[in-house]
């Protein structure tokens, strides 16, 4: 007996012409993630938290590819040893590809330092997390902290951009001391550690640099985004610019919206 309805069903009608039309199908985007899992989970759930819909064929179509296995960014970079992370990333996107994602979100800003080394036709495929975040900068006119790791500031991933110069006045780097605290807070992220404790860490160098946003550059820190703005209070004007919250919304846009956010 042959259920009705099925997957397979849905594939069958599509290559007879009938049925639910190609363009009327939301495209897949496969997510580059486990640098860390933590930070990729939570990046799904924000995905279909960010629309609500009635029915589950409504939501967005995602593949998650985590991997942890991947080399510490920051020492690679440090290191000059880019071919290994360049080769894992390309292999992922690879995967992710084949099994039919059309665009592709890499779950790390670090790692976004060796995007310009994919392949074209894999790096046209990306939402990159430092654009969404550029974009974000230069729609509000006032100071920004930037809080990332020491091999995201060490190897100018947003100093490189080509729109920095519109945005670099309104960017604030901790000093050295405190950067190097940003770094320990994201690596306790990745342990596991509450999110609650170090919001209050992040809203403290807020008050610190005398600033009310700053930008979550390490996708650990989308675990602590909400926490930080519900601390700050701030419910028309978010305290903080999260490249993932931002790419997040517009994977859930509805199937047929064009995305316009940068390729």
């Amino acid at each position: 007996m042959r259920v009705q309805g099925t997957c397979s069903d849905r594939d069958e009608s599509r290559k007879r012409g009938t049925g639910v039309k190609e363009g009327n199908v939301a495209e897949i985007w496969g997510i580059v993630g486990g640098m860390g899992p933590l930070a990729s989970a939570a990046f799904v759930r924000t995905v279909y938290e960010s629309r609500r819909h009635a029915r589950d064929q409504d939501y967005p179509r995602v593949i998650l590819w985590s991997d942890p296995s991947y080399p510490d960014r920051t020492e690679c970079l440090r290191r000059g040893d880019t071919e290994r992370l360049v080769a894992c990333m390309r292999l992922d996107a690879e995967r992710l590809t084949a099994m039919g994602a059309a665009r592709l979100v890499i779950c790390c800003v670090t790692a976004h330092a060796v995007l310009p080394m994919l392949p074209a036709a894999i790096a046209e495929r990306v939402l990159s997390l430092v654009d969404v975040a550029i974009a974000a900068i230069d729609e509000v006119a006032e100071s920004h902290l930037m809080l990332c790791t020491e091999g995201c500031r060490d190897a100018d991933v947003f100093q490189r951009h080509a729109r920095w110069a519109a945005v670099a006045d309104r960017v604030v780097w901790p000093e050295p001391g405190d950067h190097a605290a940003v770094h320990r807070l994201i690596c306790a992220l990745k342990s596991g550690a509450s999110p609650a404790r170090h919001a209050a860490q992040v809203c403290r160098l807020l008050d610190r640099y005398r600033v009310r946003r700053c930008v979550a550059a390490c996708t650990e820190l989308h675990l602590v985004t909400d926490a930080v703005e519900r601390m700050r209070g701030r419910p028309s004007l978010r305290a903080c610019v999260d490249p993932l919250r931002i790419a997040a919304a517009a994977i859930a846009e509805p199937v047929g919206v064009v995305h316009a956010l940068p390729a």
